[in-house]
């Protein structure tokens, strides 16, 4: 019987993993054997396992499971939990593995929750050899793929998570949930408005109306009941948000989940998280009081956490039911890129490319993507190579890719037009969704590919300049950090946009060669003033979304901006009030008063002692009044905004406010523009551009780039991009741009350019080394 040794007592040797060289196409499976009992009480159990290798070309192929879930540890972290390995006609071996793996393999024995042989990737990979790890991450795909069926490890149970998996499983059981994502997923939709906002002129029959009082009658059920800390608990585990287990849980045919010794199948879990959508809709809808922040906080955070769920949902989706695999470029953009959530923790900075490989079809262009890893984790040089080596093949596909090198880089020493993918990236401001660019300033891909010096590191691509920058605006739109419930514009901000945009539009109409009439067309400043702030997504979105054409998209657009405009100049006011009564800036302004002639004092003090001293009280009187007055004042003003600043950022929240027609009217707001859905779709497209300085070019175009744009930049139209680039000169040495070296420094927005115009008549295309 083996012994559970204390660390550095009675160790045997340790196991070396025999080479996979010469068989590429051999991966290894552990099977788990009865653990081996200690001596010791106090020592726990040791996990034994045997190691076989199985072939993904073998005619008859094994039957096996795999494994996801968190590894838990950092980089540097050594495993610490010994392993016995077993292995035919050899002697019994040890290795080494981490606490979250000892204790995911652990439950699945205790649970017995499968017999068949396991892959787990960090026993069956030699860890510590970086050549095949590379092969094996290749196989990774095909791997998973083949299994049949993987055993998601959440980590050890709680009270909570106990609670929500029983939940889960008690509601799932009353097959009502089932039915609707299952056989009656086509009229999904229609009984989420019947439940939520419900039509007395639509009549429902037959299964529908079925369905509906089946899902009322579950609501009521659980409503009492059902747990969002329970669900957020759940859902707050790492592996949720882990890069790897994309592809872990997506390939297989088959999930469970398993949570200490609670197991739950895939489409019990999927069940609860569509309940939540009634749940919470009905929540919304009963409530008619005051809702406390930390309720409304809690349920964004249940929907937030949703999404990492559902992005599991529907790639599994779309590999499965409808047999589809997105490009490689496309999978990159989908997990790298934040569009709505929070970026997916990755260990290894490499592994934003490497850990979504076996998720994209098969393309003769990626298929060249080398997977390599190397030991020394504190050196950034080798991920560097990694992405610049992406990148370089990236870029002759879709030059848009550049709109992904977003500053500043957590990295030192990547070329300005590669993409650090270890930071946060946002979605490129000239496309509606990661697939979608509603733009084509650069025309289609020209048949010249980008050429790149992969020594140098350089990047050349033709293109038109656009123009020298010649101004730059100080003013961008903000974020608003006092309403904490939703990611909206600092109104002021906006407004004082407006204002500059306004004034800049004036300024490059005064200039020769300016292709606009801004300073004889206010509606045109108006309009231009509306695309900048929003890189003009709106009208676009509408006319997808709500098939508008330009002119009845642009005419909501203007109720949007005199709405915006109206609410910022009133907050401006409001700022400027609470500034001009504050007391700093009523004694800082005070002014000297003139005081009494010397010589009538002293006629006085000697005439009438009496009267002289009784003004003298008197006066000293009216300046401690006047002071206590002005003092209180300024507290009331000052007490009224702290007040009203801590109501919002802390109070509560209603849903249906009873006079929300009136106060609107009485900010000078329309009440059915201000809360019409153009305005907040206006505001969404308006926050995606904020942090943006307005800047004039040489020739009178006016546009928006990045913060860090200065004087001297060039705005420039690059063959095949949809949007134009903004480029600052590195080296210039004389006059012309002939051999000037280029830093990358973001992508912008430029009216009168976006639809190709640019690219009309006869202009001389400059050749960019980007570096």
């Amino acid at each position: 019987m083996a012994l559970a040794p204390f660390p550095g007592c009675w160790d045997s040797e340790e196991f070396q993993y025999p080479s996979l060289a010469a068989k590429p196409r051999v991966f290894r499976l552990i099977r788990l054997l009865p653990p081996a009992r200690s001596f010791f009480p106090i020592c726990s159990d040791t996990l034994r396992v045997e190691i076989i290798e199985a072939d993904l070309g073998a005619a008859v192929p094994i039957e096996y499971d795999t494994l996801s879930y968190s590894w838990g540890v950092g980089a540097k972290a050594r495993p610490d939990r010994r392993v016995i390995v077993e292995t035919a006609g050899q002697q019994k071996r040890v290795m080494w593995i981490h606490r979250p793996l000892e204790a995911a393999l652990r439950s699945i024995v205790a649970n017995r929750v499968t017999d068949r042989p396991i892959f787990v990737d960090q026993i069956c990979i030699n860890q510590s050899d970086g050549d095949e790890k590379a092969v094996q991450v290749h196989l990774m795909g095909e791997i998973y793929s083949r299994g049949q069926r993987v055993v998601v490890w959440l980590g050890p149970s709680t009270a909570l998570s106990d609670l929500f998996f029983d939940m889960a499983r008690e509601m799932n059981e009353e097959g009502v949930m089932s039915r609707l994502i299952g056989p009656n997923k086509g009229h999904f939709m229609e009984i989420y408005d019947a439940v939520l906002d419900p039509d007395p002129s639509i009549e429902l029959t037959g299964v529908k109306k079925e369905d509906r009082d089946d899902l009322l009658a579950l609501i009521a059920k659980f409503e009492r009941r059902f747990s969002q800390e329970a669900m957020i608990h759940v859902l707050e585990r790492s592996w949720f948000n882990r890069l790897w287990v994309i592809q872990e849980a997506c390939l297989a045919p088959n999930v469970t989940f398993l949570c200490g010794s609670r197991i739950l199948c895939f489409e019990c879990l999927r069940s609860s998280c569509a309940f939540f959508t009634f749940y919470n809709g009905n929540w919304i809808r009963t409530q008619r009081g005051t809702v406390s922040q930390h309720e409304v906080n809690r349920a964004n955070l249940v929907f937030k956490l949703l999404q990492r769920f559902n992005r599991i949902f529907h790639e599994r989706k779309a590999i499965h039911e409808l047999g589809q695999k997105q490009t490689y470029y496309d999978i990159m953009l989908k997990y790298n890129v934040n569009v709505d959530s929070d970026k997916i923790n990755c260990t290894k900075a490499e592994d934003r490319l490497f850990g979504v490989l076996g998720l994209a079809a098969d393309e003769e262009v990626y298929n060249t993507v080398a997977v390599r890893y190397d030991d020394n984790d504190g050196d950034t040089s080798h991920s560097n190579g990694v992405f610049t080596d992406f990148a370089s093949l990236a870029v002759c596909q879709n030059l848009d890719f550049l709109s992904l090198s977003q500053f500043p880089k957590s990295r030192d020493g990547l070329p300005t037009w590669v993409p650090d993918w270890s930071t946060d990236l946002s979605m490129s401001r000239g496309y509606l969704n990661l697939k979608k660019p509603v733009y084509s300033a650069g025309g289609p891909m020209p048949t010249i590919l980008p050429l790149v010096d992969r020594e140098r590191r350089q990047l050349s691509v033709s293109g038109l300049v656009i123009g020298k920058i010649m101004q730059i605006g100080s003013t961008t739109i903000l974020q608003d950090f006092e309403r904490p419930y939703f990611d909206n514009v600092q109104y002021q901000s906006l407004k004082r946009f407006y204002s500059e945009a306004d004034d800049m539009l004036l300024r490059a109409s005064n200039i020769p060669s300016c292709p606009f009439p801004y300073a004889t067309d206010h509606r045109l400043r108006r309009l231009a003033a509306i695309r900048l702030a929003d890189f003009d997504l709106t009208a676009k979105d509408m006319a997808t979304r709500y098939g508008y054409d330009s002119t009845t998209a642009y005419e909501n657009l203007e109720g949007a901006y005199e709405q915006a405009s109206t609410l910022g100049q009133r907050l401006i006011t409001s700022d400027e009030f609470l500034r001009d009564h504050s007391l700093s800036n009523i004694f800082r302004n005070i002014n000297s008063w003139a005081h009494a002639s010397e010589t009538d004092v002293l006629h006085l003090c000697a005439t009438d002692p009496v009267t002289g001293s009784m003004r003298w009280l008197r006066g000293c009187y009216e300046f401690a009044r006047e002071m206590v007055i002005l003092f209180f004042s300024s507290a009331r003003v000052s007490l009224t905004a702290k007040w009203l600043y801590l109501k919002r950022r802390y109070g509560g929240l209603r849903f249906h406010p009873p006079n929300r027609e009136e106060v609107l009217e009485r900010t000078g707001l329309n009440p059915d523009r201000a809360v019409a859905r153009h305005l907040s779709d206006y505001l969404d497209f308006v926050f995606r551009n904020r942090d943006r300085h307005l800047f004039i070019t040489e020739g009178g175009y006016v546009g928006v780039g990045p913060a860090s744009i200065q004087k001297g930049d060039v705005a420039v139209v690059l063959f095949g991009a949809t949007v134009p680039h903004i480029l600052s000169p590195r080296v210039l040495p004389d006059d012309s741009m002939e051999d000037t070296v280029w830093a990358y420094l973001g992508e912008a927005y430029c009216d009168g350019v976006m639809e190709g115009q640019f690219l009309q008549g006869v202009k001389e295309p400059e050749t960019f080394k980007i570096v």
